[in-house]
């Protein structure tokens, strides 16, 4: 029994002296901080779509603005990934609530791609089809996306 409250005794000690020991400061919380921050209205960003018909292949890559005009980047290649030139066509992009808008795909010559220009002003699945005619044959790729205001 005396062997045990010794025991008890020198490990209180221990636990004491290793407590004097310590810097005896605590870490210091950091005080609330108050920040002032504004709502910034967030948009889904479109991702960018590869479809492939007949051995083209066919890339739409919308570039949204916060003011809800997209410009949509269109890329027209061949099987070898080469960049075709004089596709013509028209963009029938499907809103929302059904309406459908018509553009013209315009060639953009220094940067090797086509594109066109739409106000995306309403939030839901968008669906967008390209009118091409490449080389005399007529084809539709369709792209989708969905649009969160």
């Amino acid at each position: 029994m005396k062997k045990m409250l010794l025991t008890s005794i020198v490990l209180s000690a221990g636990i004491l002296s290793l407590q004097s020991c310590s810097s005896g400061t605590k870490p210091e919380t950091p005080a609330a901080q108050t920040s002032s921050t504004e709502t910034v209205k967030q948009t889904e960003a479109p991702k960018e779509e590869f479809i492939e018909i007949d051995s083209y292949r066919f890339k739409l890559s919308p570039d949204v603005q916060t003011d809800g005009v997209a410009h949509l980047d269109f890329y027209v290649h061949d099987k070898s990934d080469k960049h075709l030139k004089g596709v013509t066509g028209t963009f029938v992009i499907t809103k929302p609530d059904g309406t459908k808008v018509e553009l013209p795909i315009a060639e953009e010559e220094p940067n090797d791609h086509y594109h066109g220009m739409v106000k995306l002003d309403q939030t839901g699945d968008y669906l967008i089809v390209a009118q091409v005619t490449i080389e005399g044959k007529k084809l539709n790729p369709r792209f989708s996306f969905t649009r969160k205001l």
